[in-house]
């Protein structure tokens, strides 16, 4: 167990993409959700789409897999979005340290 806090244990953790079907790991507690079953390929992939192309890339794939309705598209939608958004607040902030690290000359 590499740390917890409230009861979870977060650990590297196998996961099956929910979209692409890859396995892959990545560190995650003990409670589980549809965002920890989306790889990060999948992930670069939507980011590059507009949000009304997203929703129809992740409509086609999961129709392709037998899946339909709205209420997982959502769901799947939703957590893309989270972990898009907060990609986008760890790229920021590793910058600001790697200019902060610049200006005092480390």
């Amino acid at each position: 167990m590499i740390g917890s806090g409230f009861g979870i244990a977060m650990t590297n953790r196998q996961f099956v993409c929910v979209l692409c079907k890859r396995a892959f790991s990545r560190m995650g507690g003990d409670l589980l959700f549809i965002e920890d079953s989306i790889c990060d390929e999948c992930l670069e992939e939507l980011g590059k789409l507009e949000p009304d192309e997203r929703r129809l890339r992740v409509a086609s794939i999961l129709l392709e897999q037998g899946w339909q309705g709205r209420e997982l598209e959502n769901r799947i939608l939703q957590a893309v979005s989270g972990l898009l958004e907060q990609k986008r607040r760890m790229d920021e902030l590793t910058a600001r340290l790697e200019k902060k690290k610049r200006e005092n000359g480390a």
